[in-house]
């Protein structure tokens, strides 16, 4: 499965991410890739909104590393790497609490997921949406999503 489509507006890039979360189920993980500003957590928040979460409750969880929004059809957890930078080690991941989201029950989108080549080998690839998210002008995002992580 790979889609793409073009987001003129965080809002239409929100719309993007609430057709993405008809088709999620527990346990499925979305890694978002995109320069700082791409849209990412706009597009979390369309997947939110689709879960049945209110979009406006989601926040980046820049200095909070994790945020959990529980009131969804499937539970959510947002993930946001990006302060803990390159490389980030198992250790780093286990003390912050990534792993404790993939026991099937919840959608866990990371964001900057580059950042932890190692946790991604330990999901299954059938689990796996990779969302990439680039600039085209400043009011053009290519959005495109597949299934499996592209960076393996």
């Amino acid at each position: 499965m790979k889609r793409t489509s073009v987001s003129h507006s965080p809002s239409e890039t929100c719309k993007i991410g609430m057709e993405l979360a008809n088709t999620l189920v527990p346990g499925d993980v979305l890694l978002l890739y995109g320069d700082l500003g791409a849209g990412k957590t706009a597009f979390v928040k369309g997947v939110a909104a689709g879960l049945g979460i209110e979009a406006r409750r989601v926040t980046s969880p820049s200095f909070g590393l994790i945020h959990e929004y529980e009131e969804g059809r499937i539970p959510l957890s947002h993930a946001d790497l990006y302060r803990l930078g390159p490389n980030i080690s198992e250790e780093g991941l286990e003390e912050i609490g990534l792993y404790e989201y993939l026991n099937g029950k919840w959608v866990l989108a990371v964001e900057w997921p580059e950042y932890c080549p190692d946790f991604l080998r330990d999901i299954a690839q059938e689990h796996i949406l990779s969302i990439r998210i680039t600039w085209q002008s400043e009011n053009e995002r290519v959005i495109t999503v597949s299934r499996g992580d592209e960076t393996l």
